[in-house]
């Protein structure tokens, strides 16, 4: 899948590749999940039911809340139902914003942790992977408190005393479904919606500085390069697939009389885990796992992380 054009010549920025790490990926050992985007039509489907649903919500409470103040003629009737409207918007952006806000820093970690051998490093890492943060934490509760105040609002503004029971339990049931959705699905569907507006803003920038003659920061200057070894060898001196390319250095004669083969990993460009499952699949598994290490090596240093 090209996620855009010219990626031989055009980098998107630090920004954008760090956007792109909160996507939603794939569950697949091959693919490290860091540049690429999975079940965005999903993601999108779920949200747009939720934002449906959402729109129920504030509709029927000023709805209730401007019946109410016909009725009554209080106006701070309809001050509580704005207020309460503001008030489960707020609580949802927010909540959104918060409970993604570190799945950047999950994706860092998991592949960190195949890389290093420390273990003292690597039980630090586990902890950081499995640990939920505060800002999740928060961001959750936001929408549990949400939640909460459209069912009061819809219950008090549309019906009221006993025949708000089984509603309660009706839209509880709705809400919890939209908790659901927000914690699973809006935040991967925002985070590669802008993605992809940082990636079209980062394009039009290079190809305006092209046009100009001017240099640019989006451009492909020179192949990121990585060096690894493998105790298998690859069975060729020299192998190149499209922007990426693996060539072997020399072999090493160890103490314990076992050979080390030692490679260079080149790609033009940003390696995406689709290019690292493509470069893979014409390599036996003894190879293919020394790779794919050096790939996400790779895929950290291009977004500045390094393996010490």
């Amino acid at each position: 899948m090209a996620y855009y054009n010219n990626p031989a010549e055009f980098k998107p920025s630090q920004e954008t590749l760090l956007q792109w790490l909160k996507t939603r990926k794939s569950d697949n050992d091959v693919k490290p999940g860091f540049f690429e985007t999975i079940d965005f039509t999903k993601d999108q489907s779920w949200t747009i039911i939720a934002i449906l649903i959402e729109l129920a919500a504030l509709f029927f409470t000023l709805y209730g809340g401007l019946s109410k103040y016909q009725i009554n003629g209080k106006i701070s009737t309809l001050i509580t139902a704005g207020v309460i409207v503001v008030l489960f918007i707020a609580f949802d952006i927010i909540g959104v914003l918060l409970h993604s806000n570190d799945k950047k820093e999950r994706v860092i970690n998991k592949n960190r942790l195949k890389l290093i051998k420390n273990p003292v490093v690597r039980e630090g890492l586990i902890e950081k992977i499995n640990t939920n943060t505060p800002r999740e934490i928060i961001g959750f509760f936001l929408f549990l408190v949400s939640a909460m105040l459209k069912i009061f609002a819809i219950t008090q503004f549309i019906v009221s005393g006993k025949g708000s029971i089984p509603l309660v339990l009706i839209l509880t049931l709705f809400y919890l479904v939209v908790v659901y959705i927000h914690t699973s699905h809006t935040a991967y569907w925002l985070a590669e919606i802008k993605r992809r507006r940082l990636t079209s803003n980062d394009y039009k920038m290079w190809v305006n500085d092209l046009q100009n003659n001017i240099p640019s920061e989006h451009s492909v200057i020179s192949p990121s390069v990585i060096q690894f070894n493998s105790l298998a060898p690859m069975g060729k001196e020299q192998f190149q697939n499209g922007r990426q390319s693996v060539m072997f250095i020399n072999k090493v004669q160890k103490e314990d009389e076992s050979v080390e083969f030692n490679y260079e990993l080149k790609s033009t460009g940003v390696l995406t885990d689709d290019d690292i499952v493509i470069l893979t699949a014409f390599f036996k598994s003894e190879f293919k796992r020394p790779l794919i290490n050096a790939c996400i090596e790779m895929q950290l240093n291009q977004i500045g992380q390094v393996i010490d």
